[in-house]
Formats: C-alpha cells, structure tokens, sequence
C-alpha cells in the first residue's frame, strides 16, 4: 500500500512540473518566437513548431538549434538570451502535439496569391526539356537554370521543400510544395512566380493529375488530401480519414492518385476528374511505396513489417509478399 502510494505521490509531481514546464515553455515562445512561427505554432514566416515537422529529430537536437540557431536561415540564437531552463521548456512546448489543428478552406483562401501567367501562345527562350532545378538546403530556396548553357535563369523561395517539384503535360508550369504546406506553382515560360497557396500546415508531398488540372497534396497536418485547381489555385475538395495520411502519386493511365496511410493498412485511390474515393486494403501500412511504369503493381514496405508487399492496382488483391533480410529496405534499389 506504501508503494502505491508513493507511485501515485510520484506521478502527480511529474504531471505537476509537466504541466509547469508546459505553461513556463509556452510563456516562452509566445514572446520570442510566435512572430515568426504563429501563435499556434502553425509557421508564418518561419516554419511550423510542431512535432510531425520535426521528423525524427530529437529533444536535445532541438534545444541545441534554439541555443544556437541554423546558419544561413533567419533562425537566431538564443543561447545569450534565454537561460538553460527556458531553453528546455520551451522545446518541450513545440515538441508537444497541437490539439485539434484547423486549417481548411478560409485559411487556404487568406494565404492564396495569384497573377498573370504567360500567354499560351507564347515560347520559351530556351529548351524546355533540358533544364535544372535546384534546392538550394537551408536557404529554401529553389533556382532554375539552362541545360545547354548553364546559365542561371531565376530564383524563388519555396521553402524547405519534402519531395520533388511535378510538372503539367505541356511542361509551361512547375508546382512545388514545401514542408509547412506552401504549394508554389512556377511559370516556365514567363520564368517567375504565378501563383502561391498554403494547403496545410504540415505537408508529405504533391502530385498531378493526367490531364494536369488537379494537384493532390497529401498533408500531415491536418491530416487530409487537399485537391486544388491549377489554373485559379483554389482548394476544390478536401479528403479525411480516420489516420495519418502518407504520400500521393499519381497514375496518369488510370486516371487516379494513389494515397497511403502512414498508421493504417489502407490506401486511398481517388479519381483524378470525379473526386470519387475506392479504398484498398493491405497487409501492412506502408511507409515507403512506388509503382511500376505500368501501373499495374504498387510495391510497398512498412518500417517494422519485415517484408514487401506486391499490390495489383485495379483489384487491390495482394499477389505476392517477399520477405525482407533485414529493417526497412531502399524500394528502388531492392525491389526494382
């Protein structure tokens, strides 16, 4: 009886300075880095302050990033500002999960921004199918230069980009999303910035649909699908689920996005003209997942299922299971 009560004595002085250092770490950001990051931790000028956009990164890792801040970014630091103790709650705080996000269609709206793209008829300077693009890592920058010449044609921020940028079928636009949600869409021809849209807090990635109206953004936070038209950059749909979404691809031939879910044995496959939503169960959640160029198998892996999964597309029957020898393996290396 003695020891349970020293258990339970024990507990409520954890959850009492839990609940101390929570209160002391938001005092904290709130006059020092709201400003930059929202008040929600949502991301404003700087990124979201939240744990599904801090990955993997741990406690200390994170508390040495305030203490020091991150060279060529706007991330000062606070080592001679704020004492060890403040530098500790106020990691603790914006590594705490945010309750009940909201960002949806009025959100979208407020963050969206558009102008005059090139006439159709016009042609580019250069060759359209030898160019480069290039993430510039820290600065969240992102430059566009000429194959043939070399030479550097313009540059935009985009933010700490997760994935890699998808074009439209006639190759005039290019979308890019970054990590706290900012879909960029890029005009090829004009060579500047057309259109810009925040589509949710914390982005996975994006992908285009076969006629190349529609992009999907497949969002951690909250966690949805958002659909928007590329030529107005407004939100058409939004999909839920009950679960954490993964990434999106898409099937050009099929007419579809493909979907995964990160906690669930599930994968979303949305028409990419109706919306219409046909969901295909699997043995495993799949955590990293690619289909072949015929887009008749997907082939996914799960970080701790110990095998891959061979999935055929349009029946969504599982034809074959191939054991891993060891952890998660690299798709396109082990499976290709």
């Amino acid at each position: 009886m003695k020891k349970t009560a020293k258990a339970v004595a024990l507990l409520l002085v954890m959850i009492a300075f839990s609940v101390t250092a929570y209160a002391g770490g938001k005092e904290v950001y709130l006059e020092h880095c709201a400003s930059c990051h929202h008040t929600e931790r949502y991301g404003l000028s700087g990124p979201p302050m939240i744990p599904e956009y801090f990955g993997r990164k741990k406690h200390a890792e994170i508390a040495d990033i305030v203490r020091k801040g991150l060279p060529a970014t706007n991330m000062p630091a606070y080592a001679n500002v704020l004492s060890e103790k403040e530098i500790d709650e106020v990691t603790s705080y914006v590594m705490t999960p945010v309750e009940s996000p909201v960002w949806g269609t009025a959100e979208m709206m407020k963050s969206r921004t558009v102008s005059a793209a090139a006439p159709p008829d016009k042609k580019s300077k250069y060759d359209l199918t030898n160019f480069f693009m290039i993430v510039e890592g820290g600065a969240g920058r992102v430059h566009f230069m000429d194959g043939d010449t070399f030479t550097l044609l313009d540059s935009i921020r985009a933010g700490a980009i997760h994935g890699g940028p998808k074009y439209d079928k006639d190759l005039r636009f290019a979308y890019i999303v970054s990590r706290d949600g900012w879909v960029t869409k890029y005009d090829l021809v004009a060579l500047k910035e057309v259109g810009r849209l925040r589509a949710g807090i914390s982005s996975r990635n994006i992908a285009i649909s076969s006629d190349s109206r529609t992009l999907a953004i497949a969002n951690l936070l909250p966690s949805n699908v958002v659909l928007i038209d590329t030529d107005t950059m407004k939100p058409v749909r939004s999909i839920e689920a009950d679960g954490t979404f993964g990434a999106v691809y898409s099937l050009p031939e099929k007419g579809e996005f493909i979907v995964s879910m990160k906690d669930r044995a599930e994968l979303f496959a949305i028409d990419d003209k109706t919306f219409a939503v046909r969901k295909i169960t699997i043995d495993q959640p799949f955590t990293d997942y690619f289909i072949e160029p015929d887009e008749v198998h997907l082939v996914g892996t799960s970080r701790d299922g110990g095998h891959i999964t061979v999935v055929d597309v349009k029946t969504g029957a599982t034809v074959k299971k191939i054991k891993a020898a060891s952890g998660m393996p690299h798709l396109a290396s082990a499976a290709v």
